[in-house]
Parts: C-alpha cells; structure tokens; sequence
C-alpha cells in the first residue's frame, strides 16, 4: 500500500473549503482480496456534546488499485480518520491499517449527511467485479 507524496509531507492533514481527501493505492491483484472499513473521530478537546454520526460525512471510493476517503466537515475543529482492514478469506477480523489526523480550518457549510451505507455497501460488488465491470 502507498501514499501520495503530499500526504507524507506532514502528520496532520489540513482541509481545503472544509474537506479532505486520502488516498491510498494497492496493486488491483491485491485490492480485489482486501476489504477496508472507516471510523471518523471528533477532537476529545471539544466543547460540543452533540452526537453527529461524522462518519456519514465520508465518501469511500474503491477502485481497481485505488482506495480514497473524502471527508467533508460541518465544524471546524481537530478529526481522526482510522482505516480498518481485513483480508477476506484469510482472516476474521478488521485490523488498523493507518490513522490520519485531520485539522479543519475552514468548515464546508453546505456539508450534508449521505445517506446511511447499508450492509452490502454502495457501487460495484463481487458479482460486478467477477463480470470486469469496475467503476
């Protein structure tokens, strides 16, 4: 798995009109046996006590040999992103791949919840794949 340049360059990602994107890449043969899940964190240190599930504010985007996040932010204020992966077939459970601390600077005020990712997951599946039908 390998990063961008631009995002090794410092240990806090900033925002651009209140979003974020990471990418990662992974060769395809690789990618296909592989399954990522995400969880998106709000600072510790902030005054709000609402309960906004953050998560929904990330679009996950799994292509042949690329895996993106982008992350769009109502508030200003300090994220971690956690990527989950799991081997399918191999193994049982998710393990942390990598954290990515997120510094919104600059909250993106039409920012709306996407709708809830059902079980199954959103775009290409399996059966997409097997035919050579990719995204």
């Amino acid at each position: 798995m390998s990063l961008p340049d631009e995002q090794l360059r410092s240990g806090v990602q900033r925002t651009v009109g209140g979003h974020a994107l990471i990418t990662l890449r992974m060769p395809a043969e690789r990618s296909a046996k592989y399954d990522f899940r995400y969880l998106l964190f709000r600072s510790r240190h902030s005054t709000s006590e609402s309960q906004v599930p953050y998560e929904r504010f990330v679009l996950y985007e799994k292509k042949v040999d690329v895996i993106s996040y982008t992350a769009r932010f109502p508030v200003t204020d300090r994220f971690k992103l956690d990527i989950f992966g799991l081997e399918v077939g191999r193994h049982d459970s998710y393990d942390l791949v990598c954290s990515y601390l997120i510094d919104c600077i600059d909250a993106d005020n039409k920012a709306t919840l996407l709708p809830d990712c059902p079980d199954i997951g959103w775009g290409a599946r399996t059966a997409c794949r097997t035919g050579s039908l990719y995204t």
